[in-house]
């Protein structure tokens, strides 16, 4: 398998350093997975902790890429 022809990304507003509609950006990255017939090493519920501590860690307002 060649990660590398495959591409695909989700831009979260963050705003009052909450990101906003996490889950429905998750959902989207999910079906665009699945459709690439790539399997996620990664929890929802991970991904979510991830999110929260890079925006706590950065005090991050704006688009997380």
């Amino acid at each position: 398998f060649n990660f590398n022809l495959y591409k695909l990304f989700e831009t979260i507003k963050v705003k009052n350093n909450k990101p906003i509609f996490l889950q429905s950006h998750l959902d989207r990255l999910r079906n665009g997975l699945n459709k690439l017939g790539i399997i996620s090493l990664y929890s929802d519920k991970k991904i979510k902790e991830f999110v929260k501590k890079l925006i706590n860690k950065n005090l991050f307002d704006g688009a997380l890429k």
